[in-house]
């Protein structure tokens, strides 16, 4: 019997192994990712909204979103998930690694008065 090979294609060729990676959320602004007239523009608009909201009477709270949204389709259902880090027996705590900041405390709060699901998970 003679063996052949196969040549592995994809359905998304924009999808190979030597892509370069996108930006993280929050990273737009790392180098290479936006020009310069990108980020002013981007700044502009952002503070332009936030003046609009202030003036209408809203707090613009920009910080201590859970890490990450689990979303299941087929019920819909929803967790805001926050990961920590334990800490093993007698090391020291890095600071901010395994406790919420107070910014976290206050957006979990209000998402939670919200009616969302907001969990805290423990990984070692």
């Amino acid at each position: 019997m003679k063996a052949t090979t196969m040549k592995a294609t994809t359905k998304y060729p924009r999808y190979k192994k030597q892509r370069k990676p996108k930006a993280k959320p929050g990273r737009l602004f790392e180098k290479g990712h936006m020009t310069e007239e990108q980020k002013d523009s981007l700044a502009r608009r952002e503070r332009e909204a936030m003046a609009l909201a202030e003036a209408k009477g809203y707090e613009v709270i920009q910080y201590g979103w859970p890490d990450m949204l689990l979303w299941r389709e087929k019920d819909g259902k929803a967790v805001f998930l926050e990961v920590k880090a334990k800490t093993k027996k007698g090391q020291e705590p890095r600071e901010g690694a395994n406790t919420l900041r107070p910014s976290q405390c206050r957006m979990h709060s209000i998402l939670k008065r919200l009616g969302l699901n907001v969990q805290v998970i423990w990984i070692e």
